[in-house]
C-alpha cells in the first residue's frame, strides 16, 4: 500500500481501540485530519475524489469492521427523525 494510507490506518486502529468504533464525529478535538481522511476513504469507495482506493485499501478497513455508511452524528440523526 502506501505511507500515507498505512498511517491513517494506524491513527484509525488507535482510535478504534481507543472508543470501540470508527466513527469518527467532525469536531472530534484532535481528529480533524482522521476524520477528513475517513471521509476521504467513504468518497474514494463511491469513486469519487481524487484519492488512489484499492481493493487492498478496502480489505484492510473492512477488517477493522470499517462503517461504509458515514457517522452522521447528532444532526444527522435529525434529520432522520424528522423524516420520519
Amino acid at each position: 500500500m502506501n505511507n500515507h494510507f498505512d498511517e491513517h490506518m494506524e491513527d484509525l486502529e488507535e482510535y478504534k481501540s481507543k472508543f470501540d468504533n470508527c466513527d469518527i464525529p467532525t469536531k472530534k478535538e484532535g481528529y480533524e485530519s482522521l476524520n477528513r481522511w475517513v471521509d476521504n476513504m467513504h468518497q474514494a469507495n463511491k469513486g469519487h475524489g481524487h484519492n488512489t482506493f484499492t481493493k487492498d485499501m478496502k480489505d484492510h478497513l473492512n477488517a477493522i469492521d470499517f462503517k461504509w455508511e458515514q457517522y452522521k452524528g447528532n444532526d444527522g440523526y435529525m434529520e432522520d427523525l424528522e423524516a420520519y
